[in-house]
């Protein structure tokens, strides 16, 4: 029986070492000193994060020459940057995501997927706004919003894409990309 009794000790012990923090339980706000992040926790059970100096979150692209809403046409497909571009932002995204996690935290969020919104600046091809989201349900919770601030400046700092002359009648490009590890 005292054998019994120390197994589920030990057992319950393992578990909670084992724990790992949800940071993203309900809707905030994260105040640090120079940036403040919106954390939505979603109805659908997803999370969305950004920080809330961007400027097109919420607001769609639009035509500078006389403001209608940009959708790409349900057959064909609108060139705003070209696929090279896209290929090298995408290949130094996945670089600066695995970079900016730990070893743990890299094991951890395997198999699970964080979905990352960029708005491009349609003037400079450089990356004006980034959004994270990932379910409530995988391990993307466990990361903190300090890592997630050092992938927003790296993606900021790093990449860019060369736009067409389609692209830059827009106010903004959106974009978007999954990363599972």
């Amino acid at each position: 029986m005292k054998r019994i009794a120390l197994i589920l000790i030990y057992n319950l012990c393992l578990s909670f070492l084992c724990a790992q923090t949800n940071y993203y339980t309900e809707s905030t706000t994260f105040n640090e000193d120079d940036y403040i992040y919106q954390i939505d926790v979603l109805s659908s059970g997803f999370v969305e994060l950004y920080n809330q100096d961007n400027q097109w979150i919420g607001s769609y692209p639009m035509y500078k020459s006389n403001g209608t809403i940009f959708v790409q046409p349900e057959y064909g497909y609108i060139d705003l940057y070209d696929n090279d571009s896209w290929a090298d932002s995408e290949n130094k995204m996945n670089s600066i995501i695995k970079g900016a996690l730990t070893i743990a935290e890299q094991n951890s969020v395997k198999g699970s997927k964080l979905y990352i919104e960029l708005h491009i600046n349609s003037t400079t091809g450089k990356v004006d706004d980034v959004k994270f989201s990932f379910s409530n349900r995988n391990s993307w919770v466990n990361i903190s919003v300090p890592t997630y601030r050092k992938m927003e400046l790296q993606i900021k700092d790093q990449l860019f894409y060369n736009l067409t002359d389609d692209g830059r009648k827009l106010t903004y490009i959106f974009t978007w990309n999954s990363i599972e590890f």
